[in-house]
C-alpha cells in the first residue's frame, strides 16, 4: 500500500494507493476534471485549501464527521463527498470520493473506508508508508 500526495503546504493531503496501483480518488477525481465536472473541480480545490488552512475543516457545510463513523471525516464539493482521516502529524489521507447517496450505500462506503483505513494503519507508521506523486 502507497499513498499519492494530492496537496501539500501546512498539512499533507494523500489519497490511498491500493496494492494493484489505482487510486480511486485521484482517479474519480481526475475523470471528473477532464469530463469538465464543477464539483471535481470544486473538490479539488478545496482539498488544496484544506492543505494551506486545515481550519476549514471545522466549516461543517464543507466538511463533518462522518456519522456511523468514530474515524472518518467528510469532505464536501456538490453532489462529491471525500471520505477522509488523520494520519500521523498533519497528514490527512483522502479514502475514496463518492457521490452523495442513500442512507444504506452510504452504510456500505463508510465501512469500505474503514477498512482502509485499518489496512494502512496496519501497513505502517506515515515514516514506514511511500508516498508518491
Amino acid at each position: 500500500m502507497k499513498l499519492r500526495r494530492i496537496a501539500e503546504s501546512a498539512w499533507r493531503v494523500v489519497a490511498i494507493e491500493e496494492d494493484d496501483g489505482t487510486c480511486q480518488v485521484l482517479e474519480v477525481l481526475g475523470e471528473g476534471v477532464e469530463r469538465g465536472d464543477a464539483d471535481a473541480r470544486a473538490m479539488l480545490a478545496r482539498i488544496s485549501r484544506v492543505a494551506e488552512q486545515p481550519v476549514l475543516t471545522r466549516n461543517k457545510q464543507q466538511c463533518r464527521p462522518l456519522k456511523g463513523s468514530k474515524n472518518l471525516y467528510e469532505l464536501k464539493a456538490g453532489a462529491l463527498r471525500v471520505f477522509w482521516f488523520y494520519y500521523g502529524r498533519m497528514m490527512i489521507v483522502c479514502a475514496e470520493v463518492h457521490e452523495k447517496t442513500k442512507a444504506s450505500e452510504l452504510r456500505r462506503q463508510i465501512q469500505r473506508s474503514e477498512e482502509l483505513r485499518e489496512r494502512l494503519l496496519a501497513a505502517g507508521s506515515p515514516d514506514e508508508i511511500e508516498i508518491v506523486d
